[in-house]
């Protein structure tokens, strides 16, 4: 579904859908990570690891999350070019236009802003509703996997699945509101998925960190913790 999503938002002259096909692709790097840090993990230790191999888990979540920051940078930057071009037309027509008449003809006011520049094309929203329900189907299938292994890992990841279909569901606004007539949006749209890329990447880098560091919980979680211990 990734590589349909990345070749329909080239084709389609998508900034959103290319930005929801980078989302997808770290997914399965993500599914491919966490499938093997979840086996590793949970081997017992040996010469070579004393203390287990827990520690692997969050490694992989570093890389995958390095990956989630890069992809959602370079999408971030695409988008922002798109947004800077379609800008200054959009100020030039806004301010050539008396509110009335822009009003009664809003629809022809933003093609002329558009002529000669590409504009998304009204297929490529297809790819992104079938997103949507395919990303929240994966989110049932593993939600259900960790309850019953009791595994925080695949509940973590299915949780990113459901976080797929929102960002799907904001690229099939981005390009909805391009294919009524403002391109600006779809490029508006992929800087907002970019950013939603960036900062789940950025999360999952430091609650990394903070697990290899062998940081400690929040105070609070500690309390509650010697509270629920004292009334036992």
């Amino acid at each position: 579904m990734s590589v349909a999503k990345g070749v329909a938002g080239v084709y389609f002259h998508s900034s959103a859908l290319l930005a929801d096909a980078a989302h997808s692709l770290s997914d399965i790097l993500g599914d491919l990570v966490t499938l093997y840090t979840f086996r590793k993990s949970r081997q017992p230790a040996d010469a070579s690891h004393p203390y287990g191999y827990g520690r692997y888990e969050a490694l992989g979540t570093l890389f995958v999350s390095a990956f989630l920051v890069a992809a959602g940078l370079g999408i971030g930057s695409h988008a922002l070019d798109q947004v800077l071009h379609h800008l200054p037309g959009i100020i030039g027509t806004v301010a050539a236009s008396a509110p009335s008449s822009f009003l009664g003809h809003s629809h022809g006011g933003v093609h002329s802003v558009v002529d000669g520049a590409v504009v998304v094309d009204p297929r490529a929203i297809w790819f992104a509703v079938g997103s949507i329900g395919i990303n929240e189907a994966l989110f049932q299938a593993t939600m259900k996997v960790g309850h019953r292994t009791k595994s925080n890992v695949l509940i973590a990841n299915a949780w990113h699945h459901r976080s797929d279909a929102l960002t799907s569901l904001v690229s099939v606004g981005a390009i909805g509101g391009a294919i009524m007539g403002f391109p600006i949006l779809d490029a508006i749209g992929g800087l907002v998925v970019s950013a939603m890329l960036a900062k789940s990447g950025t999360q999952m880098a430091m609650e990394a960190i903070r697990e290899i560091a062998d940081t400690p919980p929040p105070i609070q979680v500690i309390t509650d913790v010697t509270d629920a211990l004292a009334l036992v």
